[in-house]
């Protein structure tokens, strides 16, 4: 039977609390286990019966492996399961895709939004969570409510609330530590299972970190500031009563390292106006992934490098390409392709004292600009300057084009107002029927009757030193004869078209050998 011990006695009176029980008992091993389980003996004597009747039932085989591993687990200490899964987690990843190897940063930020679920308190829920069983959907849903209620605070005291990504990622974390706890038999069912995501709120439709983009001439003026501010600030007196003046004796030693370093970063700034890149891509850049020498240089990014984990190749603008031939004879005349192209990337406090120098804001009407809104600047001049959405969307590597069109196009910075005002007015434009019953002319002079094919699209993309000629009937005869080759493969015989019947569509029919029985049964019903 549980018993009170007298050095535990002792060690109450000291500590001013109630003394625990002894419970001891045999377990399946034959090994004698003792345990201080609680301060209320009728509390104690349901315990040591319990772990009796388990040692039993296991000694019997009633109790299958399994359950008794969830039953210690279950006894364990929530924090034995997190250290379980970060190891897990960094080893060999969770799930497939893009997070089978996440990176450290990754692995960390995973275990911190976990600990703030362990350690957070609030309406009913007085005491953080200590063990595994603990976890319920209902902690949950409380845990989610309160972060969408009081948000966070900025270091500067700043209250902010969380957008719907963060918290939706914050959920998404949890439920992925619970389902890993169910596959590897921590507990019987996944208790977040039907927790889903949160999108009811307008909150989770808005973004609160909203980048704009600037226009080239601010992109230019960065440039300079970029340039001239390593030297500027290390020229310039730090106290005393010409504090704020330039006068601070330089060597000429540091000032040529002081001016390659400002080139350099002008030249980071320009690389990631000019190809988009991360700043975590343009980290990992090395010389060897820059071809200078080419007939059109090009960037090779590596797999591993880039945010999607995927090779590609991006051209550089003839701006880029005197920048970098410059920036790497500035290395030496033997540069390895293993060298980092930057040699350092520079901060959040130091891209903010840039753009203070060039005269730009970082934050303006509540939309931010930061180094990664660069990317936004350049999506918004490419579709300015009328590059198509699709060759966009290509060279700022996205798949999705509503990324290209929407999320990093400031559609505040086009040129709306001026595409409207060279459309012509609708009030003068006025089309006489004489006109409008006259069919289209081509660029040739042959109407858009006589010449359908005429209207499809050039392969060549356009008019110009790129024209391809289109695919005519008149064209088709001038193949006949002795210099057309035989049919092989797939027939290239001249097409047809079937005139307007009815309400039917004018479509045109290929003349093949394949469909020759099936066009004359059409004609023969038309007709």
């Amino acid at each position: 039977m549980p018993r009170i011990t007298t050095r535990e006695r002792q060690r109450a009176k000291q500590a001013g609390r109630r003394p625990r029980y002894l419970c001891t008992w045999t377990d399946e091993h034959g090994k004698r286990c003792q345990r201080l389980a609680f301060t209320d003996k009728n509390a104690a004597t349901r315990f040591e019966l319990d772990q009796r009747d388990r040692s039993k039932a296991i000694k019997a085989g009633l109790i299958e492996p399994e359950q008794e591993s969830m039953h210690e687990h279950r006894t364990a200490c929530i924090y034995t399961h997190l250290d379980a899964f970060q190891q897990q987690l960094a080893l060999v990843g969770i799930g497939g895709g893009r997070r089978s190897k996440p990176t450290d940063k990754y692995v960390q930020s995973v275990r911190e939004i976990i600990v703030r679920f362990i350690q957070w308190t609030g309406p009913r829920y007085s005491m953080p969570v200590k063990g595994i069983q603990d976890i319920s959907l209902e902690r949950a849903i409380a845990w989610a409510d309160n972060l969408e209620t009081h948000g966070w605070t900025t270091p500067t005291g700043k209250h902010k609330p969380y957008s719907g990504h963060s918290i939706n990622a914050f959920i998404g974390t949890l439920t992925m530590f619970t389902a890993w706890a169910e596959r590897t038999k921590r507990i019987a069912n996944d208790p977040l299972k039907d927790l889903g995501r949160r999108r009811t709120s307008k909150l989770h439709t808005q973004r609160t970190h909203v980048r704009r983009s600037i226009t080239p001439e601010q992109i230019a003026s960065l440039l300079e500031a970029a340039e001239s501010r390593p030297l500027t600030a290390a020229q310039t007196i730090n106290r005393g009563p010409r504090k704020g003046e330039l006068g601070a004796k330089v060597s000429d030693e540091r000032a040529a390292q002081l001016k390659t370093k400002g080139q350099e970063r002008a030249t980071l700034y320009l690389t990631l106006f000019w190809t988009g890149l991360r700043r975590s891509e343009a980290k990992a850049l090395e010389w060897g992934d820059v071809i200078l020498d080419a007939q059109q240089p090009l960037l090779r990014l590596r797999g591993h490098t880039t945010k999607a984990k995927r090779s590609d190749v991006l051209a550089l603008h003839p701006e880029l390409i005197s920048r970098l031939v410059q920036l790497k004879a500035s290395h030496g005349p033997e540069v390895s392709n293993c060298e980092p192209v930057f040699t350092t990337i520079p901060n959040r406090n130091t891209f903010k004292k840039d753009l203070e120098a060039a005269g730009i804001e970082a934050v303006e009407n509540d939309r931010h600009f930061d180094m990664h809104a660069i990317r936004v600047s350049l999506t918004t001049f490419l579709a300015s300057q009328g590059v198509g959405q699709r060759i966009a969307q290509a060279h700022m590597r996205h798949t999705d084009p509503k990324l290209t069109a929407i999320t990093y196009t400031d559609a505040e910075a086009l040129p709306i107002a001026a595409a409207i005002n060279t459309l012509p007015s609708i009030s003068q434009s006025k089309i006489s029927g004489n006109e409008a019953d006259q069919p289209a002319v081509g660029r040739d002079g042959s109407s858009g009757e006589e010449n359908p094919a005429a209207h499809r699209p050039l392969l060549g993309g356009g008019f110009g030193q790129y024209e391809a000629l289109p695919v005519t009937n008149q064209g088709a005869k001038k193949t006949e004869g002795a210099s057309r080759k035989p049919l092989t493969g797939h027939d290239l015989s001249p097409s047809v078209i079937i005139r307007e019947t009815g309400l039917e569509p004018a479509t045109f029919w290929s003349q093949t050998r394949r469909s020759t029985k099936l066009s004359y049964t059409l004609l023969r019903l038309l007709l």
